[in-house]
């Protein structure tokens, strides 16, 4: 489920007796209604309800988490040796203390700055780079998109496939199954 440890443990708390330690699995059953599909459906909208309300739990909070997480967590997201994480947090104070100024200086000016044209300005800036930037991820995606494509390899495609059943990483069953979409064993 991709969950944090604060977010397991709401899940936990909110399964109750349902909740086995030492166990990743849980079973919800639901029997009120008249046929099986409508008892199913109910179980997977208790099962989404419970999914959105442990993903409402913070990932991460520096009081409720023990010193191993708050360690593995800074890593994960700040880098790996100490140099880095110093980096990575001086440059996100840096960015943090920036816009405060800005907004500071807004505030100051505050009849003349949110107005509606000033807000709509701003607002439409904010989508602009938005954009940009989502539209130069995607040139950086397509160009290396188009590094590794089955066509430009030294070996043809029927080539690899036979490869791979060769190989018993796959049965001629399985790789139908998965790569053609038929299923006529």
């Amino acid at each position: 489920m991709n969950l944090s440890t604060l977010q397991k443990n709401r899940l936990i708390y909110l399964l109750g007796p349902r909740f086995k330690k030492n166990c990743n699995q849980f079973k919800i059953v639901y029997r009120h209604l008249d046929t099986l599909e409508k008892n199913l459906i109910k179980a997977f909208d208790i099962l989404k309800m419970l999914y959105i309300e442990c993903k409402r739990a913070p990932i991460f909070h520096p009081v409720k988490t023990s010193p191993k997480t708050r360690k593995i967590y800074f890593r994960k997201y700040l880098g790996k040796n100490k140099e880095e994480r110093e980096n990575n947090l001086r440059i996100i104070k840096e960015k943090n203390k920036k816009e405060l100024e800005e907004f500071e200086i807004l505030w100051e000016n505050r009849k003349e700055n949110f107005t509606l044209e000033k807000i709509e300005q701003r607002v439409m800036r904010k989508i602009q780079m938005n954009k940009d930037s989502k539209e130069e991820f995607e040139n950086k995606s397509k160009n290396l998109s188009n590094v590794g494509k089955l066509e430009d390899l030294p070996i043809t495609k029927s080539e690899l496939e036979n490869k791979i059943i060769e190989n018993k990483k796959l049965t001629p069953a399985a790789f139908r199954l998965f790569f053609t979409g038929n299923q006529s064993d």
